[in-house]
C-alpha cells in the first residue's frame, strides 16, 4: 500500500472534507480505492479517531432535512464509524431492528421483502413484544437458493419467531421463464391467497437494489438478454425486482411480466412503506425512488444521508 497516497487521502477527506467520490475524481481511482486508502491510514496511525456521542439535535437535524427533501413521512440516520459496505450494513441493520422493534401494531398485515440489509436486520430483532394477532408475509417469491438473504420464506419465518405472529410462505421462485408457466403458479390456492393478501398489507419492509452492472439478483438469475434491456433502458436500481429508471419509470415490460412479486401499483397503496437502504452506488436510486413515492420512511446511514442531500439540496 502506498504510505504517501494514504496520508494525501486522508488529509483530503479529513482535513479538507471532501467527499470519496471527489477524492476518487480528483485522484483518478476508484471510490473503494480511497475507501481501502483511508482504512489503511487508520491503521498505519496516520489517522488518530476519538469518538463522541452525537447530540441527539445533531441526527434530528439531517433526519428532518432528508424528510423535507424527498417529502417522506419518516426518517431515521444510523450513525456509522466507517464508509465500507459491511459498516453502513451494519449500522443500518442496528437502527433498523430498534426501529421496526418499536412501530409494528399488533394485527397488523406486514409485508417483507429480501436482500442483505433485510436479512441482517431480522437477526438483530428484538422482542419488545408479541404480535399473536399479526400477519407476515412474502413480497417477493424466492430466488439464489444458494444465497440466505434471498429466501424470503426463511426471512418471514424468522421474523414471525420473534415476534409471535402468525405467517404465510410464497412457495414459488420470483422470476420465470414465460408468462404461462407464471399464470399457472398464480391459480395455485396458496400462491393464490398470498397475492390477494398483498392488496391489504399495512407496513410494508424492503431493501433497494444495487444499479443494474453491479445487481447480485440479475447475475444469479436472468439472462443476458434481459439484462441488456435493463442497461439500455438505464435503470437506476430496483424494489423487489421492479426496476426503474431516473425519472421512476418502471423499466422492461417484459422482465416485469415475469416476477412472482408485489407490483409498484400495489406496493404504493400500502400505508407504510419502510425502505432500509445505504451505500453511494444506490443513491441515484434511492433519491429516484423516495421522490416517486416508492417508500414513506428510510433507513439509512449518516454517509449516505449526507450525500443524498448534497444532490438535492
Amino acid at each position: 500500500m502506498d504510505d504517501e497516497k494514504a496520508y494525501l487521502v486522508a488529509q483530503m477527506y479529513y482535513l479538507e472534507n471532501l467527499t470519496q467520490a471527489e477524492i476518487a475524481h480528483r485522484l483518478n481511482i476508484s471510490r473503494p480505492q480511497v475507501s481501502r486508502l483511508l482504512s489503511y491510514a487508520r491503521r498505519k496511525g496516520m489517522v488518530q479517531i476519538s469518538i463522541r456521542p452525537i447530540h441527539q439535535s445533531g441526527a434530528e437535524d439531517l433526519s428532518k432535512r432528508l424528510k423535507d427533501a424527498l417529502s417522506l413521512d419518516d426518517v431515521v440516520v444510523a450513525n456509522n464509524t466507517d464508509d465500507d459496505e459491511e459498516s453502513i450494513l451494519e449500522s443500518i441493520s442496528n437502527t433498523a431492528s430498534d426501529y421496526i422493534s418499536k412501530v409494528l401494531k399488533d394485527g397488523e398485515i406486514v409485508g417483507w421483502g429480501w436482500g442483505k440489509t433485510v436479512y441482517r436486520t431480522v437477526t438483530k430483532l428484538k422482542r419488545l413484544k408479541t404480535f399473536p394477532s399479526s400477519l407476515f408475509v412474502p413480497l417477493i417469491g424466492g430466488a439464489g437458493q444458494t444465497v440466505r438473504y434471498y429466501q424470503v420464506n426463511s426471512i418471514v419465518e424468522k421474523a414471525s419467531e420473534i415476534f409471535g405472529a402468525k405467517c404465510m410462505y410464497l412457495n414459488a421462485p420470483a422470476f420465470f421463464d414465460d408468462r404461462k408457466t407464471l399464470e399457472s403458479f398464480l391459480r395455485k390456492g396458496q400462491i393464490a391467497n398470498v397475492v390477494n393478501i398483498w392488496k391489504r398489507i399495512d407496513v410494508a419492509i424492503f431493501g433497494l437494489g444495487k444499479p443494474v452492472y453491479d445487481s447480485e439478483i440479475l447475475k444469479s438469475e436472468m439472462e443476458p438478454s434481459l439484462i441488456l434491456e435493463l442497461i439500455r433502458e438505464r435503470a437506476v436500481g430496483d424494489i423487489l425486482a421492479r426496476f426503474f429508471d431516473e425519472d421512476g419509470k418502471i423499466c422492461s415490460p417484459r422482465l416485469n411480466d415475469l416476477i412472482l412479486g408485489i407490483k409498484m401499483d400495489d406496493l404504493l397503496k400500502i400505508p407504510r412503506r419502510i425502505c432500509l437502504c445505504g451505500g453511494y452506488e444506490k443513491i441515484k436510486g434511492m433519491i429516484t425512488a423516495g421522490k416517486m413515492g416508492f417508500y414513506n420512511v428510510l433507513i439509512t446511514d449518516h454517509s449516505t444521508a449526507e450525500s443524498i442531500l448534497e444532490r438535492v439540496c
